[in-house]
C-alpha cells in the first residue's frame, strides 16, 4: 500500500503534474465501529481501493483496488515495483502454458481497463471463460495457487487463511477458470489476465501510461482488482 502511495509521489516530482500525489490518498470511516454491526474502513487514493467491511461475523478484504505508474522507481536511493509480485504470479501462469493451453485460455474480447471495477459491483460475466485449473500441470496449479496468494495474503492472516480454504479447495479449483486477452506480454497496452472461480474474481490490466506516454518514457501501468463474489462489502451481494 505504501509503495503504492510512493509511485503517486514519484509521478508527481517527476512529471511535475499535480493530480497525483501522497496527499491525495484518504482513510474514511463508514457506520460506527462495532463488534456486532456493520461498518466499513476505506483506504483511497488513485491507484487504491482498500474496502475493509466488518458485520460482527467476519471481515471482508475485497474489493480492492491496487495499481501503479510507472512500474518501477527509484525514490530517496531505494528501488520500489508496488505490485510485482502480483504481476509475476500471474504472467508466471501465461508464460507456463503450451500453444493448446494458450489457445483455450485465450479470451476473445480486448480490455482497456479491469471489468469489475469501480461502479460496477456485482457485474462479474455471466460466463467464464479461459482454461480450467484442473486441464493444468501440477507445477502449472501451484503457479496458479501462488498468484492467488499475492492478493489473498494482503488481508489479516485470520481472514486470510479463510479466504484461502475457499479458493483453493478442490471443488472451488475444479470450476476456476484462467484467462488472458490482448497480448501475453505485460508491457504491451491492451495485456490482460484473468483468474475466475466460484467466489474469486482477479483481474490485472495494462494500459495506456498517463504520466508516461510518449517517446522513450512511454510504458504500459498496471490495474488490478480483487473481488469476491460472496462477500465483496461483507456479503452485501449475498441474498
Amino acid at each position: 500500500m505504501l509503495n503504492i502511495v510512493r509511485a503517486d509521489e514519484f509521478l508527481t516530482t517527476d512529471t511535475g503534474r499535480t493530480e497525483w500525489g501522497s496527499g491525495l490518498y484518504y482513510i474514511a470511516i463508514l457506520g460506527e465501529p462495532s463488534d456486532t454491526d456493520t461498518w466499513m474502513l476505506q483506504i483511497s487514493g488513485h491507484h487504491l481501493a482498500e474496502n475493509l467491511v466488518f458485520n460482527g461475523e467476519e471481515v471482508s478484504a475485497t474489493p480492492q483496488f491496487t495499481g501503479t505508474e510507472p512500474q518501477t522507481f527509484e525514490l530517496d536511493g531505494t528501488t520500489y515495483s508496488p505490485i510485482e509480485t502480483r504481476k509475476d504470479g500471474l504472467y508466471s501462469i501465461i508464460d507456463s502454458l503450451d500453444e493448446e493451453q494458450l489457445a483455450e485460455a485465450k479470451i476473445d474480447e480486448t480490455f482497456r481497463d479491469v471489468v469489475v471495477g469501480a461502479d460496477s459491483d456485482g457485474e462479474f460475466p455471466e460466463e467464464s471463460e479461459g482454461i480450467l485449473y484442473t486441464d493444468l500441470s501440477e507445477d502449472q496449479q501451484e503457479l496458479v495457487q501462488t498468484a492467488i496468494k499475492a492478493w489473498v495474503e494482503d488481508a489479516d492472516e485470520d481472514t486470510a487463511q479463510e479466504l484461502l480454504d475457499v479458493y483453493l479447495s478442490d471443488e472451488a479449483l475444479a470450476e476456476t477458470y484462467i484467462g488472458w486477452a490482448g497480448s501475453t506480454d505485460y508491457d504491451d497496452v491492451g495485456s490482460y489476465v484473468r483468474i475466475d472461480g466460484p467466489r474469486l474474481w482477479l483481474e490485472f490490466a495494462s494500459q495506456q501510461g498517463v504520466g508516461y506516454n510518449s517517446g522513450e518514457d512511454a510504458e504500459a501501468h498496471f490495474h488490478t482488482v480483487w473481488r469476491d463474489k460472496l462477500a465483496d462489502y461483507g456479503g452485501s451481494f449475498t441474498e
